[in-house]
């Protein structure tokens, strides 16, 4: 009985070992199914921004590594000036959101966008206005 005594301990405990491994596996599936909803869901979302910083981030650091090696620079350079390009202009879009989101729950009115075509129209029919 007590040889079946032991290697019934070191069943359980090779049972718990597998129980304790599997648990970061399971927390990692869970990340990466919600990092693929994230991406696959349609429409844009602001918690896709992080997941964009973090991608770019990495982008600049494989360029960093690489142009150590001194292999076509002037691509390097173009790709970097690209990727940060990206960066700011993600981060100044999620920046603008917030910045109207806090007017709308001050109670202040959001700035209405104006472009070129839309103020022209609008001096074509105060000239018809005018004229009439």
């Amino acid at each position: 009985m007590r040889i079946e005594d032991g290697a019934l301990c070191r069943r359980q405990r090779a049972i718990k070992r597998l129980e304790r491994l599997r648990l970061p596996l399971q927390i990692g599936e869970l990340l990466l199914q919600s990092l693929i909803d994230l991406v696959l869901v349609p429409g844009s979302s602001l918690r896709l921004v992080p997941v964009i910083n973090i991608s770019v981030v990495c982008l600049l650091a494989a360029i960093w590594t690489l142009s150590y090696r001194k292999i076509a620079t002037v691509h390097l350079v173009v790709m970097t000036l690209l990727s940060v390009g990206l960066l700011l202009s993600v981060n100044w879009v999620l920046y603008e959101f917030n910045r109207i989101k806090e007017m709308e729950r001050s109670g202040e009115a959001a700035p209405q966008p104006t472009t070129e075509a839309s103020s022209s129209k609008r001096q074509t029919r105060a000239s018809t206005k005018k004229v009439d």
